[in-house]
């Protein structure tokens, strides 16, 4: 069977299951069955996390243990109870608020006097952009879309076997770690559109570099808390993302014997590239000012080994399909300099990676 087609029978018998692709790698892999556990104690053997921007009792943090694993573009896998089907039940559930221009603006206004009074250095202010999906389109072929238009990415399709049903590509690497304990994590910030002049030719305001800069003097000064070992920070440069360009940073370290990536990756998040500064204060900002739940939306997801390997990944550059609509999630940095048509078309570009898959 097709991997499209096995997961749209997923999705048919309302089976969970996250079917994902590493970046720069061509084969996907399919976790289906089993189930979700909010126990810590599954952290230290192979699953899935699935982590929120906010934990709460309404999205929690999970751990997903499948019943079986696949790998491929098709499969005989023999799932038990598993009907072939294709057309695929509208998974309903709690709308997220889509802000207008007017309603972004206020928002906007008001996270600024807050920095203005000197409260905070940087605020990343999120909005919803609701999006049809026409008869034709099903996530499982949205997900064979992105994984083909966007190599670099990690490309993932998630189904809790309920109501939660979200499609992504981030660019961002929030934590990798392998056997040997040698981990990798990166300060992404600041957006550019890339046009026919090319990666090498991208100008950067003093703006967007502060506002990386941010990033990346917070990633190192956790990294430093949590005890790491051989810290490597190399040279910024210009990161390709689709059709946009972004400021980066890359960390080399090891880890500790004691310190494992679940743990570490908890310290890290969220960082300010998608919540602000002072972390903790800023989050709490920006819960009292979006007028919509985040959700999974800049939280982190990935798969981790009881070898210790893991590849855990920023949640951006998503959505969650509700009925016949798609629901994007985008976000921008703000600070001090920022104006509020830069930053709402900003949300606009960052949407294109997602909207460019759903309107082929």
């Amino acid at each position: 069977m097709q991997l499209v087609s096995f997961l749209c029978s997923l999705l048919g018998n309302r089976i969970p299951f996250v079917s994902y692709r590493l970046p720069n790698t061509q084969v996907p892999v399919t976790l289906a069955g089993g189930f979700f556990s909010t126990d810590q104690r599954y952290a230290t053997g192979d699953c899935f996390i699935v982590a929120p921007f906010n934990s709460d009792h309404e999205t929690p943090l999970y751990y997903y243990l499948p019943f079986f694993e696949v790998e491929g573009w098709s499969t005989d896998a023999d799932f038990d109870g598993i009907d072939e089907v294709t057309a695929i039940p509208d998974f309903q559930g709690g709308k997220p608020v889509v802000a207008d221009y007017a309603s972004y603006s206020t928002q906007f206004a008001a996270l600024m006097r807050k920095m203005q009074s000197g409260k905070f250095q940087k605020l990343v202010l999120s909005r919803v952009i609701e999006a049809a999906l026409d008869g034709r389109t099903n996530p499982a072929v949205l997900f064979e879309k992105l994984c083909k238009k966007y190599p670099a990415a990690f490309v993932y399709l998630f189904y809790d076997g309920d109501k939660a049903l979200w499609l992504g590509a981030s660019p961002e690497t929030l934590l990798e770690v392998d056997a040997a304990k040698q981990g990798k994590t990166m300060s992404l910030a600041g957006t550019r559109v890339l046009d026919d002049k090319g990666i090498d030719r991208v100008y950067w305001s003093n703006k967007e570099m502060a506002e990386q800069q941010f990033v990346t003097d917070y990633i190192e000064g956790k990294l430093i808390q949590a005890g790491v070992k051989n810290l490597g920070i190399g040279e910024r440069f210009t990161s390709a993302a689709g059709n946009l360009a972004h400021l980066c940073t890359n960390f080399n370290f090891s880890l500790t014997p004691e310190l494992n990536a679940i743990e570490l990756a908890m310290q890290l998040h969220p960082t300010p590239a998608v919540c602000g500064l002072p972390a903790v204060e800023a989050k709490k900002e920006l819960l009292l000012t979006e007028p919509h739940k985040r959700g999974l939306y800049t939280g982190f997801l990935g798969p981790v080994k009881n070898n210790g390997t893991a590849h855990l990944f920023v949640n951006l550059r998503c959505m969650q399909i509700i009925g016949k609509k798609a629901y994007l999630y985008t976000g921008g940095g703000l600070t001090i300099d920022s104006e509020v048509e830069k930053e709402w078309e900003e949300t606009k570009n960052k949407a294109e990676t997602l909207l460019a898959v759903i309107q082929e």
